[in-house]
């Protein structure tokens, strides 16, 4: 059904708000690590075969291809269909085979089920990067930046939900399944509500004080994650009911946006309607209230008035940036093809940076379940709540950054890059102390630089190797994940089951005491390689600022 004119402006705003709720409970597979311990035991597989479940998951989100191809060729509720679809048959032959329901699941079914988890995630960010991108023309790559963020907070919520079931700490692993069956399609139901494919009324450009108010409630939202998970630490005593009660309020707190421009819209029209009636009472009154009509159709107009000075905008873009062409090009990245980025010197430093970075602290997440049943003391959900919390901070920080220093490169990516290499090489080694208080704080640390780098990757892919092709040479990049993966889960596991028993049951500080060593001193190397890339570099960022 088509939306009465009045409320078209309000379309983009309501689609940011089903973004928003799509992003924050999409990414089931970020909850795993609060069950996986228990999988073991029920599924009866070993620790290796557990990290290859993992890996699973990560190849699955590789095949993004299929997502972008079937772009270009099906409507958005399909899209959203489709990823549902593609979680709902993961996770459901898992939940009914733990409660017995499927007498026989193969080790190679489990895989197959997980490399559908993992690729329903990218059916629903390649929506919500479409969403973004059609009901905000020229501001989309910053709201799918924000919107990105709240991906982060997918593991705290369903944490809160589970403990909302089942109680403070618990880790019921059918429940988790279940979970990421329902809510996604729940939350894609809703958003097919809200968004509109095409939108009737897209926004060119949003107003800074508009999207200044979307960024403070997003640090709202931040801040709440962790005052929650460092209140657990000191032993608050707050209803898990209540914690996740108040966390989805401030979620969708973005509505008051399109909220607060219908109700502001409804009070110019009821003031309109009030001066047209009123302009037959005398020749004056007459004259004075058309002179108000007139104010206030001019109020009223905003979209039409709003659409002129986009196209000012857009115009005065356009003479900057053929001003500026010339200069660009000169410093602009050399737009490499395959062949030429995989024989590129500056290509693999990235590459391994990367995985000794980024994909390290997802290997280290990926083991939060036996790190906390090794520590006796240590709770997975618990774990997995500071992660995702302070990854959701990491993540806003850089997107608010950017938005409020757009056009001006303070600091160089890779130089960022090496401060955050060493804060990790330093939180690994921090992991050696026996007390808990460490690991809280070194996943803290971790959590905050995972944030951090998974929204500039994609930007320094861009400018080290062109951004005519960033989108093929980030996907090169990215392979790096299933392969780190795969080796330091495997290292861990290894490690794990060594100093274990005959049950494969690992109780102390020894489990991971190696694997912790052998992960700072891989960070170690990655920090070194990273600022030699910088040194490399240094000198085409610095011709970029003085652009």
């Amino acid at each position: 059904m088509e939306n009465p004119s009045g409320l078209r402006p309000l379309i983009p705003w309501l689609s940011l708000v089903g973004i928003i709720l799509l992003q924050s409970s999409s990414n089931t597979i970020s909850n795993f690590p609060a069950y996986s311990a228990q999988l073991i035991q029920l599924l009866s597989i070993s620790s290796l075969q557990l990290n290859s479940l993992i890996v699973a998951s990560e190849l699955g989100k590789l095949l993004d291809c299929f997502c972008i191809i079937a772009l270009e060729h099906l409507p958005l509720w399909a899209m959203l269909a489709i990823g549902m679809v593609l979680g709902s048959v993961a996770y459901v032959v898992q939940f009914l085979f733990l409660l017995n329901k499927i007498t026989y699941l193969s080790y190679w079914h489990l895989l197959l089920l997980n490399v559908l988890a993992g690729n329903s995630i990218c059916w629903f960010n390649t929506v919500c990067s479409h969403a973004a991108a059609s009901n905000f023309l020229i501001d989309h790559q910053t709201v799918i930046a924000l919107t990105s963020t709240y991906s982060g907070l997918s593991g705290k919520l369903y944490t809160l939900l589970v403990e909302a079931v089942h109680g403070p700490g618990a880790r019921n692993a059918s429940t988790y399944l279940i979970l990421n069956c329902l809510i996604p399609i729940g939350v894609g139901l809703v958003f097919l509500l809200l968004v509109r494919d095409p939108p009737t009324n897209p926004i060119k450009s949003l107003e800074n004080c508009s999207f200044s108010f979307i960024f403070i409630i997003a640090a709202v939202i931040g801040g709440y994650a962790v005052f929650d998970s460092v209140s657990s630490a000191v032993q608050v005593q707050v209803s898990p009911r209540l914690r996740l009660a108040i966390l989805v309020v401030i979620i969708i707190l973005p509505i008051v946006v399109p909220i607060g421009m219908g109700l502001e819209r409804f009070k110019l029209e009821k003031w309109h309607n009030k001066v047209i009636c009123q302009t037959s009472s005398s020749d004056h009154e007459a004259e004075k209230d058309i002179k108000n009509m007139g104010e206030v159709t001019t109020i009223i107009d905003i979209g039409h008035e709003e659409e002129k000075n986009d196209e000012k905008v857009e115009k005065r873009d356009c003479v900057e940036k053929d001003e500026h062409k010339g200069q660009r090009e000169k410093i602009q990245a050399n737009e490499l093809g395959v062949k030429e980025l995989l024989l590129n010197v500056d290509f693999w430093l990235y590459f391994v940076v990367n995985a000794c970075g980024s994909t390290l602290i997802m290997a280290y997440f990926n083991n939060l379940g036996r790190i906390s049943k090794s520590r006796a003391q240590a709770d997975a959900p618990f774990l997995l709540a500071i992660s995702s919390s302070f990854g959701f901070f990491g993540r806003l920080s850089t997107a608010m950054f950017d938005w409020f220093t757009r056009g001006r490169n303070i600091l160089p990516r890779p130089a960022s890059m090496v401060v955050l290499m060493v804060l990790m090489t330093g939180s690994y080694f921090l992991l050696l102390y026996v007390d808990n208080h460490c690991l809280y704080v070194s996943t803290a640390i971790l959590g905050v630089c995972s944030g951090i780098l998974a929204t500039i990757t994609s930007t320094i892919t861009s400018d080290l190797f062109g951004s005519k092709n960033s989108g093929m040479s980030h996907r090169i990049v990215v392979l790096n994940i299933p392969i780190g993966v795969l080796l330091y889960g495997s290292l861990a596991a290894l490690n794990y089951d060594r100093e274990g028993d005959a049950n494969q049951h690992c109780v102390g500080f020894k489990c991971f005491h190696t694997t912790f060593i052998i992960w700072g001193s891989i960070c170690s190397l990655g920090t070194v390689l990273c600022f030699i890339l910088y040194l490399r570099k240094r000198k085409f960022y610095a011709q970029k600022v003085l652009s």
